[in-house]
C-alpha cells in the first residue's frame, strides 16, 4: 500500500516537472505580467533610472482629457467644436452680454504666429495657441479677437495677400510639439479682413504650421 503511494506521488511529481517546462512562462508576456506592447514602450524608453520624466506633465495633460482612451479622438473633437460654433452662434448671451476680465492674470499664453499689414504698420494680426485671431488697428495698443466663429481656436500660422492686405489665410492646429497643443479643423480664408471666414479643406491635416501665397 505504502509503495502504491510512493509510485503515485512520483508520478504526480514528474507530471508537475513537465507541466512546469512545456507552460507558457510570465517572461514570454513581459516583464511583471506586462503586455508585449508595453515592453516594447518600456524598453525604447530605456532603463527606467535613464527615463527623460520631463514629459509627464504633457501625458497627463492628455491622458486626462482622452480617457478611457489613449488620444483624443478627431472626429469626437471636430464634432465638439462644430457644437461649439453653434452654440456661440445661437446664444445671444455670449452675442449681448459683457464681459469683464476675472482672472487669472499670471498664466501666459503662446502666440504662434503674426502677421502686418504691408500697407498699414498699424494693422497686425495675432494667433494663439488656443485664443484664435486677434486683431489691433492701433498699433497693438487694443485688440479684438476675429475669428470666434470657427470650430478651431487652435492657430498654426497667419499669411496676408501681398497684394491684398484684405485677404488672409489662416491654418488652424498649433504645430508646436507639446501636450496642449490642440488640432485643428483645416485651412480658412477671409477677404474682408477678418469680418468673415471661409473654410477652403484640410480638414484632417490636424496642425498646420506654415502657409506661403504664391503668386
Amino acid at each position: 500500500m505504502k509503495k502504491r503511494y510512493f509510485i503515485s506521488a512520483i508520478i504526480l511529481a514528474s507530471l508537475a516537472v513537465f507541466a512546469y517546462f512545456i507552460m507558457p512562462k510570465p517572461e514570454k508576456f513581459g516583464h511583471e505580467g506586462k503586455g508585449e506592447d508595453e515592453e516594447e514602450f518600456e524598453h525604447a524608453r530605456g532603463p527606467a533610472k535613464k527615463r527623460d520624466t520631463s514629459f509627464k506633465p504633457s501625458e497627463w495633460f492628455t491622458l486626462s482629457r482622452a480617457y478611457p482612451y489613449d488620444n483624443i479622438p478627431f472626429e469626437s473633437y471636430k464634432l465638439a467644436a462644430t457644437k461649439a460654433e453653434n452654440m456661440r452662434r445661437n446664444s445671444t448671451a455670449l452675442l449681448t452680454g459683457t464681459w469683464i476680465l476675472s482672472g487669472p492674470t499670471n498664466v501666459g499664453g503662446r502666440v504662434t504666429s503674426l502677421a502686418m499689414d504691408p500697407t498699414n504698420s498699424d494693422i497686425v494680426y495675432a494667433g494663439a495657441a488656443l485664443g484664435g485671431v486677434f486683431k489691433t488697428t492701433d498699433g497693438g495698443t487694443t485688440w479684438l479677437p476675429i475669428s470666434d466663429g470657427i470650430p478651431s481656436l487652435s492657430v498654426g500660422d497667419i499669411a496676408i495677400d501681398p497684394n491684398d492686405p484684405n485677404k488672409l489665410y489662416l491654418g488652424t492646429g498649433e504645430a508646436n510639439s507639446s501636450g496642449d497643443s490642440y488640432e485643428g479643423t483645416g485651412i480658412y480664408r477671409t477677404t474682408d479682413a477678418g469680418a468673415n471666414w471661409e473654410f477652403l479643406g484640410l480638414p484632417n491635416s490636424r496642425h498646420i504650421g506654415r502657409i506661403v501665397i504664391d503668386h
